[in-house]
């Protein structure tokens, strides 16, 4: 029985709770967290099958991973009205003083972002231990409070 057979026959059992660790293992995946790679991976091979899965997760990986290094080109392209859509470690601050929360895209070391309350209501852990997950940036300097009277 092949491997391809075996981890076939755990999915009947276990759905999405199955994962071929193998397939998370590979070296050009390395700088995420290994969970995080994976559930994309088992989420692209029920979008793309086990066989057509690995091109398409590299290339989505390339496209929105970002290093540290490329901060300043994320935050041009964002300034230039483009929308980046980025894969990272986020994790939010209440900032009392503004009564508003700062979000904290921690691979690429941006500590000030603005985001939405309804996504701080539905990933509460993003306010505690952080969340890896997808995120859209985009530069939007009018809506940023300066203080509590919004000055």
């Amino acid at each position: 029985m092949s491997s391809h057979d075996l981890y076939r026959k755990i999915q009947i059992f276990l759905g999405d709770l199955a994962t071929n660790k193998h397939l998370a293992s590979t070296k050009e995946y390395n700088m995420l967290p290994r969970y995080v790679v994976e559930y994309l991976v088992s989420e692209f091979i029920k979008l793309h099958g086990p066989t057509n899965y690995a091109p398409k997760l590299s290339q989505y990986i390339a496209n929105h991973y970002r290093e540290a290094r490329e901060k300043d080109k994320v935050l041009h392209e964002t300034m230039n009205g483009n929308t980046v859509q980025l894969i990272d470690e986020i994790k939010v601050e209440t900032d009392v003083t503004i009564e508003n929360y700062r979000t904290h895209l921690m691979n690429l070391g941006i500590k000030d972002a603005m985001i939405a309350k309804p996504v701080i209501d539905s990933y509460e852990n993003l306010l505690v231990t952080g969340m890896w997950g997808e995120a859209k940036i985009q530069y939007n300097p009018e809506i940023v409070p300066r203080n509590i009277k919004g000055e």
